[in-house]
């Protein structure tokens, strides 16, 4: 799993998640909100499946609460993790990347080598960019995020 693919790498670091499962509760209590909005994926019934993913560059803030919730926090038992997404201010800023990786900058597998299986051709581009800024000074804001994926 690759961080930038989704925010979900993010919860892996709290204490008491462990791959599929928040303090042992069952895989579908787990409560995840993007700027107050549900976006849990309820047709799958799997942790930390959800319907919009927001780029990790687009992340403010990150809360997660695996034991005590309290009920204003969401209805899930296992864990309650909320994302902010960023704001644009007053002033201009962004930024552009992309991560390259191909076949020439990876090893092949010992046992793969040792038989003489060659390594499968591999590409991968991620890229994209942000730009906030002000639309009208201490008024309004605006903040965009693009990610792409091609492979």
């Amino acid at each position: 799993m690759q961080v930038r693919d989704t925010p979900s790498a993010l919860f892996a670091l709290q204490p008491g998640v462990v791959a599929n499962s928040v303090t042992g509760a069952r895989t579908d209590q787990t409560d995840v909100t993007v700027d107050g909005l549900d976006v849990n994926d309820i047709s799958t019934g799997q942790t930390f499946m959800v319907v919009a993913n927001a780029p990790v560059d687009t992340v403010e803030e990150l809360h997660g609460t695996v034991a005590g919730e309290l009920a204003s926090s969401g209805p899930g038992s296992g864990g309650q993790f909320q994302l902010v997404t960023k704001s644009g201010t007053n002033s201009w800023h962004g930024n552009l990347y992309e991560y390259h990786r191909d076949t020439s900058t990876a090893a092949n597998y010992w046992f793969d080598d040792n038989a003489g299986v060659p390594l499968a051709h591999y590409v991968r581009n991620q890229f994209g960019g942000s730009v906030g800024g002000p639309i009208k000074k201490d008024k309004a804001f605006f903040f965009f995020d693009f990610f792409d994926l091609r492979r």
